[in-house]
């Protein structure tokens, strides 16, 4: 049964927007409110109008509403442990969404996206849906001048990147990644919410440090794969059980490899770069584990192959 629960008409209003996925009528709400980033106030509803629409891709016509609370048991963790809010599903999907809705004396004050929310009702649902929205880009955010030159730090990191324009090399990611190592940590240190400018250069910082990461054994890939292909394979079962007790410690990086989330890894033999979002980073340090990889695949394959013929 959808959500009974007392609210105010201003409450209603909002959960008639959220119901409907209306974002005019969401628009029309906040732009009443007596509170808030009117500036950001285009951007924030972008946000709602992607969420919605992905929501009707899936079939939907309305969300229904189901009242619950956030389910985080330490405040020092997350400020909004125990407050109540709604969780939003599609009529037809059952994706859904978990909001909370900040009011004060008829003010909207905040829209808070859950993820350790419960629904009173214990629902089976699908798929969370949350709209990416940046710190500096709600509605409800005070911005704050004093962040305006780290933000400026993290474009002008990014800008030494995208300046490139064509595929960017170890040379060149490698000493970035030194350069900037300080302001990740003080990043970290520092900063809590989450900033547009400031999780681009996050982004690009930890996928280019994931890649390198695969660089830094390049001379032990190389000697397996060598060895592999002049020593080993198709060979005796003892020589190559002596490759694997010799190199089957590279193993899990080889499998790690897999994990980075880039399809060109699949095909790697037909593709020069990676795209990390709007950078061509060469895929120059990475052939070595990659080519170790196919090694390990055709050891697999041959050892079926032999548990086989032995049974």
């Amino acid at each position: 049964m959808a959500c009974q629960m007392e609210t105010s008409t201003l409450k209603s209003r909002i959960l008639q927007a959220f119901q409907q996925m209306n974002t005019s009528l969401l628009k029309q709400i906040l732009s009443e409110n007596q509170a808030g980033n009117f500036e950001a106030l285009p951007v924030y509803l972008q946000q709602f109008e992607k969420l919605f629409s992905k929501f009707k891709a899936s079939g939907d016509t309305e969300l229904i509403a189901y009242t619950g609370q956030c389910m985080t048991e330490d405040k020092e963790v997350c400020v909004n442990c125990g407050k109540k809010g709604f969780s939003f599903f599609g009529n037809h999907s059952n994706n859904f969404i978990d909001l909370i809705f900040e009011e004060e004396n008829g003010i909207l004050t905040d829209i808070i996206f859950c993820s350790d929310f419960s629904n009173f009702q214990k629902l089976d649902l699908n798929k969370l849906l949350n709209p990416k929205i940046f710190a500096d880009e709600s509605f409800f955010h005070q911005s704050n001048p004093e962040l305006q030159p780290l933000f400026e730090q993290c474009k002008k990191a990014c800008a030494e990147l995208t300046a490139y324009p064509g595929i960017i090399e170890p040379e060149i990611y490698n000493p970035w990644l030194v350069k900037h190592q300080s302001l990740v940590d003080y990043i970290k240190k520092n900063i809590e919410e989450n900033y547009r400018a400031v999780n681009t250069f996050l982004e690009y910082y930890f996928g280019l440090q994931d890649i390198a990461r695969f660089g830094k054994n390049n001379s032990h890939f190389v000697r397996a794969v060598v060895e592999f292909h002049c020593e080993v394979f198709p060979n005796d079962e003892d020589t190559i059980n002596l490759w694997l007790r010799k190199f089957d410690a590279l193993r899990f990086d080889a499998v790690m490899m897999l994990l980075l989330p880039y399809p060109e890894l699949e095909n790697y033999e037909n593709h020069k770069f990676l795209q990390l979002h709007d950078l061509k980073i060469s895929m120059e340090d990475l052939i070595p584990c990659l080519d170790l990889v196919t090694c390990f695949k055709k050891m697999d394959e041959w050892k079926k192959i032999s548990l086989k013929r032995s049974n």
